[in-house]
């Protein structure tokens, strides 16, 4: 198998669907092994305004895990003004990944254009392998083993739902295929949110050069409008309190109160030390029965420090306790024998709990996401 060749001196662009520059970040299939991704456009401007974000380059990082970066953890977009108090967030929240050893912003240049250059320089951890050890996708028969097509590949590698892959020949989306792979664990997970996105952010890249290498997968990411769920401080204000421990942040679900047990149609969730960016990671896989978007953290509640170091708790981290019911019984779906222990209390919505427990509203709203277009592929034999 072929080496995985490091990148240190990567450059990303990536661009608003808000701002009128229409930029896109180019992938090709030696994107894994390149020096750098370059963004294309056939309408950028002569000149920004000089407070406009022109590039953005993170510095240090692999191709695979500085696009992955960029596109979902980068609030600071091409096109859109500077702003160092949302840089300084951009930090803080690429260290809660717990992927990287250090980051530094360098001060913003001009570029040519007349605009800023942003640049992160990130020391990535070397304890995350890169690539599978060793890796095959095999055709599935049908059969008990129904296996992935490759368009469910394409999406758990690049961390989008199928419906924003683009461009596939109809193969992609109707026949199916396994991987018969052998890898490294990735990192623990489950000891904080943080560190489960970081394991998962290794993983798609491992998958990544997976789909590169045996299916010589080309793509361009295109940024547009998408639907989403935003996570918000609704009008009557947070009822967050400030966490009061020092001990580790995560979620629990809670299965037992009082010596009773929890009907399986409620669920419960005691969280310490949870911060908004962790919360609205989470919401989607504990309310998959109402939540079928990705959530954004809109609160603009502060965000903690990152870092790996045991710290005294700050701003922005929150103890609470979270409980609503399935939809089935909120629908009222058989409600006589499914929800026949719920108390009344319980018989709540994911968002009705949200809202009367933590202040805060989950909406859909369209808001600036990535589509994976496909330049090229080729089927495994």
């Amino acid at each position: 198998m072929r080496p995985f060749i490091a990148c240190f001196a990567l450059v990303c662009a990536f661009a608003s669907a808000l701002s009128p520059v229409q930029a896109r970040q180019k992938q090709t299939a030696g994107v894994l092994g390149a020096s750098a991704i370059h963004a294309q456009s056939q309408t950028l401007p002569i000149s920004v305004s000089a407070n406009e974000i022109e590039d953005i380059k993170i510095l240090g990082a692999s191709p695979a895990v500085a696009d992955a970066v960029g596109r979902y953890y980068i609030e600071s977009k091409v096109g859109t003004n500077f702003e160092p108090d949302l840089v300084a967030t951009d930090v803080k929240k690429l260290y809660l990944l717990g992927y990287f050893d250090d980051i530094v912003v360098r001060p913003p240049e001009a570029g040519p254009r007349g605009g800023k250059v942003v640049t992160f320089v990130v020391k990535q951890k070397t304890n995350a392998p890169l690539e599978f050890e060793a890796a095959i996708i095999k055709p599935v028969q049908p059969g008990p083993d129904a296996g992935r097509t490759v368009e469910q590949f394409i999406a758990s590698a690049w961390n989008v739902a199928a419906s924003r892959i683009l461009a596939a020949p109809a193969w992609v989306r109707s026949d199916r295929y396994r991987y018969v792979i052998e890898a490294k664990a990735p990192p623990e997970a489950g000891r904080s949110p943080g560190q489960s996105e970081a394991a998962a952010l290794q993983w798609s890249v491992m998958n990544r050069a997976l789909l590169v290498e045996k299916l010589k997968l080309a793509v361009h990411i295109e940024v547009r409008p998408a639907p989403i769920y935003a996570l918000k401080v609704n009008k009557q204000g947070s009822k967050l309190k400030r966490s009061a421990g020092n001990g580790p942040a995560g979620c629990n679900r809670i299965t037992s109160l009082d010596s009773k047990g929890v009907p399986p149609e409620v669920r419960i969730y005691d969280c310490r030390r949870m911060n908004m960016i962790w919360l609205a990671g989470l919401l989607r896989g504990w309310a998959s029965d109402y939540i079928d978007k990705p959530v954004k953290n809109l609160t603009n509640l502060p965000i903690p420090p990152g870092g790996d170091q045991p710290r005294e708790v700050t701003d922005g981290e929150y103890d609470f306790r979270l409980r609503w019911s399935v939809r089935q019984v909120t629908d009222g779906i058989s409600a006589d024998a499914i929800a026949a222990d719920v108390d009344p209390e319980d018989r709540i919505t994911i968002f009705e709990a949200l809202k009367s427990q933590l202040g805060l509203d989950l909406t859909q709203q369209m808001y600036p996401g990535s589509y994976v277009v496909i330049d090229h592929i080729e089927k495994p034999e």
